[in-house]
């Protein structure tokens, strides 16, 4: 899947993607293969010509014009399914949905609970689902709030985030045990993975954004020193968490 983002918007849209993208790997987290694939003269203009021309479902597919330049995509994969994810005990590894959420608040991913952002694949002879943390282009509080210049002071304002099976995952993997853990993963992740997924990003991406890696390597680490204060990791200390007849104590 490409995602042909353009201007101001779509670039902060595909700096969101890459960066978050690497970050994640660092963490040992399955990802998406992703790319970025350059859009020529030539394609651009063909594809434009095209438009109007096919279907999706029975309607017209939508007016999507392009120009020359680069674009974030990742690598199609079959077998898996876009969610819901429905209980506990269908995850292979539950300390990888504390990850994804954890690490989802340390970027401010606002949409994690959509629909196919939580790619779920069968895995192992019990089949259960191993996760695939997918589609970052709304953290940093969202791809309008990450190239309108808002986004810094509302990552200092903004706690935990909305996720999947939160309370479930943070109980099967050790309450505040498992969290501070995850935090540290993530303290590695940012030391390890960010200068890499800087790298990545074409600077024609930075330039349109009006964003700088500074700001985001400032605002990130600023963002993880908080963060056991953010997402409150002495409420899951020793017995203050829990299911009250099946329901959990706390909602997130």
């Amino acid at each position: 899947m490409v995602k042909f983002c353009q201007g101001q918007i779509g670039a902060a849209a595909m700096i969101s993607e890459v960066i978050c993208h690497e970050l994640y790997r660092a963490g040992g987290m399955h990802v998406l293969d992703a790319v970025i694939v350059e859009a020529s003269e030539a394609f651009a203009t063909g594809w434009n010509e095209t438009l109007g021309t096919g279907l999706i479902d029975g309607v017209p597919e939508p007016p999507i014009r392009i120009v020359a330049g680069s674009y974030f995509g990742t690598v199609y994969i079959s077998g898996v399914y876009d969610g819901p994810l429905a209980s506990i005990e269908d995850v292979e590894k539950p300390e990888h949905l504390v990850l994804i959420w954890v690490f989802d608040c340390l970027v401010c991913n606002i949409d994690r609970a959509v629909r196919g952002n939580l790619i779920l694949m069968p895995w192992g002879k019990d089949r259960k689902f191993r996760l695939i943390a997918a589609d970052h282009s709304d953290c940093f509080c969202g791809s309008t709030e990450f190239s309108t210049g808002t986004w810094r002071e509302l990552m200092i304002q903004r706690t935990r985030v909305g996720g999947v099976l939160v309370p479930e995952a943070i109980q099967a993997s050790g309450g505040e045990d498992g969290l501070l853990l995850a935090i540290q993963t993530a303290r590695y992740a940012l030391g390890g993975g960010l200068g890499e997924a800087f790298d990545h990003v074409p600077q024609e991406w930075w330039n349109f954004a009006h964003i700088l890696p500074e700001q985001v390597e400032e605002t990130l680490w600023n963002r993880l020193d908080a963060l056991p204060r953010l997402i409150d990791t002495g409420f899951w200390r020793g017995d203050r968490y829990g299911n009250l007849e099946g329901i959990p104590l706390i909602q997130l």
